[in-house]
C-alpha cells in the first residue's frame, strides 16, 4: 500500500499538518522540520495524493480539451497546442473525444464538471453555449473553438473561412482551373464561408464552382464523395 501523509509525520516525528505545509507552503517550516520531512518522504518513496488535496481545496489546477472527433488530423495539431500551453503554466491536462455524438459530449461536460476542472476547451457539436454559461456561473470557465452565439462568460477562437475559401479559389484559378467543386455541408456554418469566399474569388473569372454536400466533414465523407466524383461523366 502506498505510503500516506500520516506515515511521513510518523516516520519524520512531526504532525501531519507540518508534512502538509512541506508540500504546500514550505517556507513556513524551519529548515530541520524541512529536512526531516524530506528524508522521510524519501525514504518512504512517498508520492502525494494530488486528486485528494484538489478535492479537498474545491477546484483543481486541471484544464479540460474536448475534441469533436479525436482521429481527425487537424485536431492532433490542436490537442499538441492546447497541451504545450498547459505544460508551460505548471497545469494537467485532461482529454475526452465526443465521436460525433451529442450525448457523449454532454457526458464529457459533466465528467470534467465531476472533477472540478478550471477551465475546458471545447470543439462543439451541439450548441453548448447555456451549458457552458451555467458552468461559468460555478466557477468554470470555458473557450469554444469556432463561432457561437455572444455570450459574455464564454470565450471562443474563430478563423476567417471566408478568406480561406477566397485563398483557395485564387490558387485554384492561378493554376488554371476553371471547373471548381466543392466539398462542403450547408448546416455548418464555417463551411458556408469557405464556400462564399470560394465564389468570391471566381466572380470575376470565367471559372464556374459546383458544389457537393458531405454529411460530417469527416475523412470518410470525403472518400466516399470523392468516389461519387470519380465516377462522374467526363466533361464535354
Amino acid at each position: 500500500m502506498p505510503a500516506s501523509v500520516k506515515d511521513v509525520a510518523a516516520l519524520a516525528g512531526v504532525s501531519s499538518s507540518t508534512v502538509s505545509n512541506y508540500l504546500n507552503h514550505p517556507h513556513v517550516l524551519g529548515a530541520a522540520s524541512r529536512e526531516r520531512v524530506r528524508a522521510a518522504i524519501e525514504e518512504l518513496d512517498f508520492v502525494p495524493n494530488e486528486s485528494a488535496r484538489q478535492l479537498r481545496a474545491g477546484s483543481s489546477k486541471a484544464l479540460a480539451l474536448i475534441l469533436l472527433d479525436a482521429w481527425l488530423p487537424y485536431f492532433h495539431d490542436l490537442s499538441r497546442g492546447v497541451e504545450d500551453v498547459a505544460r508551460e503554466g505548471g497545469w494537467s491536462l485532461f482529454f475526452s473525444n465526443s465521436d460525433r455524438d451529442e450525448t457523449q459530449e454532454r457526458r464529457n461536460l459533466d465528467m470534467f464538471e465531476a472533477h472540478r476542472v478550471q477551465g475546458i476547451v471545447i470543439y462543439p457539436l451541439g450548441d453548448v453555449v447555456l451549458r457552458l454559461e451555467a458552468l461559468a456561473d460555478r466557477g468554470i470557465r470555458s473557450v469554444v473553438v469556432g463561432p457561437i452565439p455572444d455570450s459574455s462568460k464564454v470565450a471562443s477562437v474563430l478563423f476567417d473561412d471566408r478568406a480561406g475559401g477566397r485563398l483557395a479559389g485564387k490558387h485554384l484559378v492561378d493554376l488554371g482551373r476553371r471547373r471548381i467543386l466543392f466539398l462542403g455541408n450547408p448546416a455548418v456554418s464555417q463551411s458556408n464561408d469557405r464556400l462564399a469566399g470560394l465564389r468570391e474569388a471566381v466572380a470575376d473569372t470565367d471559372a464556374t464552382v459546383s458544389t457537393v454536400e458531405v454529411p460530417h466533414l469527416a475523412t470518410e465523407d470525403g472518400l466516399e464523395a470523392g468516389m461519387r466524383i470519380i465516377a462522374l461523366p467526363p466533361a464535354e
